[in-house]
Order: structure tokens, then C-alpha cells, then sequence
């Protein structure tokens, strides 16, 4: 088997795993049915899957289309044909198990309010992109009725906009660390732009509403050179006309690289339950078949070692061992009397930094970083740290650079474009060299930089030193020229584009000289970021999405 075989016509390739795709169309005309079909090519091939479900539909995959035969292995966690019942407080452990374990699964959380799946999804999205880091073998992650978690239109409550960024972020370079999305929806206009222009593949099925034509048609134009397709014998058709006429199972197929088609399809049939059919009135009631069996025993070792690791890591015995390690500091800082207390702050600043990010790892290897806190307070305490009273002074961008530290750490390159210079050159190089010699900054745990006690003295902490995108550029200034800030406003509109389209788009001739130094330039001073080698996109630099804050809540 060398391919995906869902549909007529085309067949899929195996990278399909770790691609993003889109099934979009009206309700009933065949969406989550292909999805769920793709799903099964997926498990008959051995790939690993997890179905977001907040309908309650995805428990089909365990059960045959008869009804009769069983379908496949994959677990089930929460709602009514639970293998394990979950809570909105068990994301980060339901990652952790699928994870580690290797297993496909069904998140079912239909039962949860919007509030609570909510707070499952952003634990579990956050404790995915973490874990992958570790594992990145391929996991493919189905989105049904994404556009309840990725609005275009971003609710204005905090956790909202947390679950877009996460998921957002999994969507857009999650394949980096082997996972795939797909993001099925009746409501295309209605998904956040910034994910369904990622998309590689697209099913779009049946649709008549005007403005969910729309949002189908302009992703067909921004990522499918010429849509031309048979239809009816109709060859001039467009995407917004075609729409309408499709039948239930018919689809447009599209893709911009990886199958370089547009094609007029049918889905073919499921060898699985089709739990997703609409109950007829005057009809019988259906009885759900009973599910395939699964070996829960296997499952549950991973389960309760990802709870373990979830109490070590609670956050009231962090507290209490947060304490515990200021009173060991303390008796250090009191013991080394040739160093004051001041001079100590930054080692400790970086100390508890280090801590704070073993609230995600598991409790031997939070005790085996303290174990070692006495000797490198011990090791570094006693150094001398060079005073800015020592006549220094503060010159040209360090005042910058204190107020966009003041906000939170940032890796050099970042701060470099957040303050408007170019990542990597002399100037910025030595404002950075020469403050971290008289002790303003210093890297953190992660490699990035951050403010010292003394830092912080001098850091402009009345008003928050932003971000944004458009503040980025007006610090820029002058060295973003021609047709720079054009491309800037199709990529930030667009989403993650190619080279040769951004340039297009801008009205330039593809790949010439002046085009090409344009992306070149807004990659080297990282406002523009470059994807993967396979997809040769370029998006906006995340740091520059936020306000004030390097890390996405």
C-alpha cells in the first residue's frame, strides 16, 4: 500500500499524515464522512490519529459499517462510549498518554460546555506541542468543527484567544515536530484566516450560502494557480458557481504542491459505522452497535504514570518546594558575606527561571535540578558583577532593549527585529556584548535574554514596550523600502504564502532580482519566517502577533 485510497481519481500519498487538511461544506453533505474516511486509510496504514470531537461522533471508527464486524483499535476518551471518562482538567495527561503510549484515540468532549472544552483543549494542544519536541513520530490531529476554537472572528475572553494560539500553533508549524491537522467545518468564512490558508489539501463539498462560497473560493485563488476542472462537461466553470450543484459525497479536491490537482471527486465508501447520519422522522431508532474491544488493561499503566507525573507537578507542591528553595538560597547568600545580596539577584533570577520550567517535566527531574541549586549558587554567587554606576552609559538602542526586556525574555534574534534592528550585525552585537558585561542582561535556562536585578532598575517599567507587528515596522523605519511593506500586509492578510505568490500578489515579476531581495530582507531582519524545506512558505515572525508578551498565554 503506497497510497491513501479515499476518494476517485486521485490518490492521496502517504505524507498526507503530517499535512494540513480542510473538509469544508454545508451540514449533511458529506464532510465528517470524509474525514472519518481518511481517518481509517490512516489506521489501516498503522499511523497514529487523535479525533477532537465535540460532537460525539468519532466512537464510529471502533465499530464496522454493518454494524457487525469491528472496526479499529483506537480508544476512546470521554463522552458516552468512554473507554476512560475524562474532566476538563485532564488535557495535559491525555496528551502525555497518547503520546507516550503510541495509541489512536477519540477525544469525545461533547459533553463538556464550551467553558470546559476550552480548558481541556488548551492544556491538552499546549502539552502536545511540548511532548512533541521529545517524539516526533507521526500524529495526525482531526479538528471537528474547528471553527468553535479557531474563530476568525477572536472572542474577546483570554482562554479563547489562548486555545486560537495554541491550536493555531499546531496547525501552522506543527509539522515540524510530526503532526498533521485537519480541520473539518460547515462554516468555512468562519475559521481563523491565519489557519485555513495553511491548508494544503481541501475537500470542499457542497455549499450555497454566499459567504461560505467565498471563503472557499479565495482560499482557490491565493493557492491553486489555474481551478479549472471538468464538471458536467461544463470546463469554464468557477469554484463559487460549481459549489451549489455538488452532490451529497461529491467534492471539489484541491492541492497547491503536494498533489498539484483540482479535481471533481466522490468518496468512496467507509468500511466503518457511519456515526454521523442524521436520524430520519417516521423512521426506526437506530441502536448503537456494540464497540470493538480494546485492551484498556494495556492503557492504563500510561494512564496513571501521566496522572502521577500530573500531581508531582501540582502547582500548590511546586509552591512549597518554591519556598523550600529560597530559604536553601537564602542560608547560601547569608553564608557567602563577601558578595552582597544584590550582586547575587541575577544568578538567582536565573535559578528561578531554570525552576519554573520543570513544572512540565517529571518529578525525578525536578529533583534532580535541586539537588544541584546549593552548589551552583555556590559556583556563581561569589562572582562580581561589573556596575552601571561604574560610568556607563546608556547609548542609542539599549533603551530599547531594556524596555522590551522589561515585557519578558526574548531570544537575541527576536529582540533584534521587536526593537527594529537587523538580527546579527556589528551595531546590535556590541549594544548586546556591552550590556551583558556591565550585568543588564543576562540568557536564561532557554538561551534567551533577560533583564538582572540591575536591569530592572533602569528598564522604563511605566508603559509596556510593544510587540505588534506595525510597531515593528515603524521601528524599521527607513529599511523597509519599494514594495517591502505591501508584501508585510499580503502575508500578515494571507497567511503563510510561497515566494512566487507573495510576489505576485504585490504586482512583481516572480523570483526576479529587486523581488527576491525584498523576502530576503524581511527574513533577515525576522519579520519574515521561512517554513520547513518541503512547504517554502514564509509567515510573520509569532513574536510580533503579541503585545507584550514573548510566550502565548
Amino acid at each position: 500500500m503506497k497510497h491513501f485510497n479515499v476518494c476517485t481519481k486521485v490518490h492521496l500519498p502517504f505524507k498526507l499524515v503530517t499535512e494540513r487538511v480542510a473538509f469544508l461544506g454545508m451540514s449533511g453533505t458529506g464532510k465528517s464522512y470524509a474525514a472519518t474516511k481518511v481517518a481509517e486509510e490512516f489506521l489501516e496504514a498503522g499511523a497514529q490519529l487523535v479525533y477532537v470531537d465535540p460532537v460525539g461522533i468519532g466512537y464510529g471508527l471502533r465499530i464496522g459499517a454493518d454494524g457487525k464486524k469491528g472496526g479499529y483499535p483506537v480508544y476512546v476518551f470521554g463522552g458516552d462510549h468512554a473507554d476512560f471518562p475524562v474532566t476538563s482538567k485532564m488535557g495535559a495527561v491525555i496528551a502525555e498518554t497518547i503520546v507516550t503510549s503510541g495509541i489512536s484515540s477519540v477525544l469525545d468532549i461533547s459533553d463538556f460546555t464550551l467553558g470546559q472544552q476550552t480548558e481541556f483543549l488548551i492544556d491538552f494542544a499546549e502539552a502536545l506541542w511540548q511532548l512533541k519536541k521529545r517524539n516526533r513520530n507521526p500524529l495526525h490531529v482531526f479538528w471537528e468543527e474547528c471553527h468553535l476554537f479557531i474563530p476568525q472572528d477572536r472572542a474577546p475572553e483570554p482562554k479563547a484567544a489562548t486555545l486560537l494560539n495554541r491550536i493555531e500553533r499546531l496547525i501552522r508549524i506543527g509539522r515540524q515536530r510530526g503532526v498533521g491537522s485537519s480541520m473539518i467545518s460547515q462554516f468555512p468564512q468562519s475559521i481563523h484566516k491565519r489557519c485555513l490558508n495553511n491548508a494544503e489539501v481541501v475537500f470542499a463539498f457542497a455549499c450555497s450560502a454566499k459567504h461560505e462560497r467565498k471563503a472557499i473560493s479565495e482560499w482557490f485563488d491565493s493557492n491553486v494557480s489555474e481551478a479549472r476542472f471538468d464538471f458536467h462537461n461544463e470546463r469554464d466553470i468557477t469554484i463559487e458557481g460549481a459549489l451549489p450543484r455538488l452532490e451529497t459525497g461529491q467534492c471539489i479536491l484541491a492541492s497547491r504542491r503536494l498533489l498539484k490537482v483540482c479535481e471533481v471527486v466522490r468518496v468512496h465508501a467507509k468500511c466503518t459505522f457511519d456515526s454521523s447520519d442524521t436520524p430520519e422522522f417516521g423512521g426506526k431508532t437506530k441502536r448503537t452497535p456494540a464497540l470493538r474491544t480494546v485492551d484498556v488493561e494495556k492503557l492504563k499503566g500510561a494512564l496513571t504514570e501521566a496522572l502521577e507525573a500530573a500531581k508531582a507537578n501540582d502547582p500548590k507542591l511546586l509552591r512549597e518546594e518554591n519556598e523550600r528553595l529560597k530559604g536553601e538560597l537564602a542560608k547560601v547568600l547569608h553564608a557567602k558575606t563577601q558578595t552582597t545580596r544584590a550582586e547575587a539577584v541575577p544568578e538567582y533570577i536565573a535559578l528561578q527561571d531554570k525552576y519554573e520550567k520543570l513544572r512540565a517535566s517529571k518529578a525525578k527531574e525536578m529533583q534532580r535540578a535541586v539537588r544541584g541549586l546549593d552548589k551552583s549558587v555556590g559556583e556563581h554567587a561569589g562572582k562580581q558583577v561589573n556596575s552601571v554606576q561604574n560610568g556607563f552609559k546608556l547609548v542609542g538602542k539599549m533603551h530599547d532593549i531594556l524596555a522590551a526586556l522589561y515585557a519578558g525574555p526574548l531570544s537575541a534574534d527576536d529582540l533584534a527585529t521587536v526593537i527594529g534592528m537587523k538580527p546579527g550585525t556589528g551595531g546590535y552585537n556590541n549594544y548586546v556584548r556591552d550590556m551583558k558585561a556591565v550585568g543588564l542582561i543576562v540568557p536564561n535556562a532557554d538561551g534567551q535574554l533577560q533583564l538582572t536585578a540591575e536591569g530592572m532598575k533602569l528598564a522604563p517599567g511605566d508603559k509596556l514596550y510593544s510587540r505588534t507587528l506595525d510597531d515593528a515596522l515603524v521601528r524599521h523605519g527607513s529599511n523597509i523600502v519599494g514594495k517591502m511593506k505591501d508584501m508585510v500586509e499580503v502575508v500578515r492578510v494571507h497567511g503563510p504564502l510561497m515566494k512566487e505568490t507573495i510576489q505576485e500578489k504585490v504586482g512583481m515579476a516572480p523570483n526576479t532580482g529587486g523581488a527576491n531581495n525584498y523576502v530576503r530582507d524581511l527574513v533577515g531582519r525576522g519579520i519574515f519566517v521561512k517554513d520547513d524545506e518541503d512547504t517554502d512558505q514564509y509567515y510573520i515572525n509569532p513574536v510580533l502577533a503579541q503585545k507584550n508578551h514573548p510566550e502565548v498565554a
